[in-house]
């Protein structure tokens, strides 16, 4: 396992025995607009988040939930002057191109799915990823 650190904000996690799946937890100021071919999970942990995507801006706050897709170019920074505190989980799509080979063709109509889950389904998906 590898941990490093970029930008001295983010913990990049390397972890070899779960191929094509990165976690950390973080706390972020801003990040600039960007793109990555992960699949990209975000949660709120504390604090208060504005995204900006190419089709949507939007806020996120303790315990919401937003998918970015991949290769979608995407903004954030905190809402106050303090940092926001997140789970980040980047899942690469050739993860599951054995099980589902559309995968890579895939989008997400809406990133913000925080406040579109019933409290039963974001439960279920926090116990997965937390």
């Amino acid at each position: 396992m590898k941990i490093g650190l970029l930008n001295k904000q983010t913990e990049i996690v390397d972890n070899s025995t779960i191929k094509h799946l990165y976690f950390s937890i973080l706390e972020l100021n801003y990040s600039p607009a960007h793109t990555h071919k992960d699949i990209e999970i975000i949660q709120i942990l504390d604090g208060s988040l504005h995204v900006t995507t190419f089709g949507e801006e939007f806020d996120l706050s303790a315990g919401d939930v937003a998918v970015i897709n991949s290769e979608e170019i995407h903004t954030v920074h905190s809402n106050k002057i303090t940092p926001c505190r997140l789970l980040l989980i980047q899942i690469n799509p050739k993860m599951f191109r054995s099980y589902y080979p559309q995968i890579e063709h895939i989008r997400f109509l809406s990133n913000n799915i925080g406040t579109q889950l019933t409290d039963d389904v974001l439960e279920k998906f926090k116990t997965l990823f937390l």
